[in-house]
């Protein structure tokens, strides 16, 4: 009887090891999508503000990331792997390609889903559009845009 008993603990030893490794798993997993989202929405926004930077020290607004790399991003160390500016009729998007970084693929996933639940804090669309207030709220997919500026912008209507 004592062998039976020791044998019954020993199983459930087993699976109480089994079900704490599987939710230290998916709490590792769900950690780390949470944070290459916020990193993608961070170096979507450092971007932002480089080309904000680069208007005004040149007084146009780029037509690529390159652009502004040899002027100011080198100087900061923003990772742009994956990231482009888009001009749609005037309106300036920064673009994000998941699928080519292989962080967002096609079907989706957590990191997708975190960074559907920072659309409205980051200002995240699913398109550009020259009518951000129209622009769809991303909501997932491999490419994300954060508005840079609207069409109808002018720097110097803010002093």
């Amino acid at each position: 009887m004592n062998r039976e008993k020791r044998r019954a603990g020993m199983i459930v030893v087993g699976l109480a090891v089994v079900i704490f490794g599987g939710f230290v798993y998916y709490s590792n997993t769900n950690m780390r999508a949470s944070a290459d989202a916020h990193r993608i929405a961070a170096d979507m926004s450092n971007l932002r503000a480089a080309v904000f930077a680069y208007y005004s020290e040149t007084g146009s607004w780029p037509r690529a990331v390159a652009e502004v790399q040899n002027n100011e991003i080198s100087h900061v160390g923003i990772d742009t792997e994956g990231l482009s500016v888009v001009n749609d009729d005037g309106a300036l998007f920064v673009k994000y390609d998941g699928a080519e970084t292989a962080l967002i693929p096609e079907r989706g996933n957590r990191v997708a889903a975190e960074l559907a639940a920072l659309r409205s804090e980051d200002r995240l669309y699913a398109e550009p559009t020259k009518n951000p207030a129209a622009a769809p709220d991303y909501a997932g997919g491999t490419s994300v845009y954060m508005l840079i500026k609207t069409k109808d912008y002018n720097p110097n209507s803010q002093f």
